[in-house]
């Protein structure tokens, strides 16, 4: 007999402390439109997993080296633009010199006179000269 008292306190205590597992929180169970029942997902907070702080550490050093490295190439592309820039500007600075020296060259314009019976006309040209044909302005 004291041995079926023991065995039933015993078993009370168990059930007792596994029904009442205040820790853990149950999970909604939910029931879809054919009938199948399903629990609704793990939240982020249940499913991290622990890391101890010298993991944490580390990880946290190889992040910010990635960083550090991206941030250099980053660094470098940049500045391989910029020189690049700059040489084009340089390029560009020196055409617009050598059009605007080429339009300072003041050249007397050729003057045609043209006579008719009791009349004369004076055109003043200015003459360009392309590759292929010659324009002038009259």
């Amino acid at each position: 007999m004291r041995k079926i008292t023991i065995f039933s306190v015993l078993l009370c205590f168990v059930l007792s402390n596994g029904q009442s597992s205040s820790s853990s929180k149950k999970r909604k169970v939910y029931r879809t439109q054919w009938g199948t029942m399903i629990t609704a997902p793990e939240t982020t907070e249940e499913s991290s997993v622990k890391k101890s702080k010298s993991e944490m550490k580390k990880i946290q050093r190889e992040i910010q080296a990635k960083i550090n490295k991206t941030n250099d190439e980053h660094r470098e592309e940049i500045q391989n633009l910029e020189n690049q820039y700059n040489f084009q500007l340089e390029k560009l600075q020196e055409q617009i010199n050598q059009l605007y020296n080429l339009t300072q060259k003041k050249s007397d314009p050729d003057t045609v006179f043209v006579y008719n019976y009791d009349t004369t006309v004076v055109y003043d040209t200015t003459t360009f000269l392309d590759t292929t044909f010659i324009y002038t302005n009259a």
